[in-house]
């Protein structure tokens, strides 16, 4: 969990960001860029990180991986609703 602090919101704010640009380059199809940039988020909100990693998984037919980091994102998500367009690659 992140503190409030100016440079703690600074980094969140960025790596939300960067969960947004991995989710677009997912959707382009361009996975091999993705894993990188997912790679440097280490601070987001709860759920948000495994949900964005769990779309990788399944776009890159990992299902079983993707479902149990999808399953871990609606757990700790809370008011989080994973896109049904993440499960799709293992529906």
């Amino acid at each position: 969990m992140w503190g409030t602090t100016a440079e703690d919101i600074e980094k969140m704010l960025a790596n939300d960001k960067r969960l947004d640009a991995v989710a677009v380059l997912i959707e382009e199809g361009m996975l091999d860029a993705a894993e990188p940039l997912l790679a440097r988020i280490d601070m987001a909100p709860a759920g948000r990180k495994e949900a964005v990693t769990g779309f990788l998984r399944a776009s890159q037919g990992r299902c079983e991986e993707a479902t149990a980091l999808l399953e871990q994102a609606n757990a700790q998500g809370g008011s989080l609703c994973v896109p049904a367009a993440y499960w799709a690659g293992c529906r």
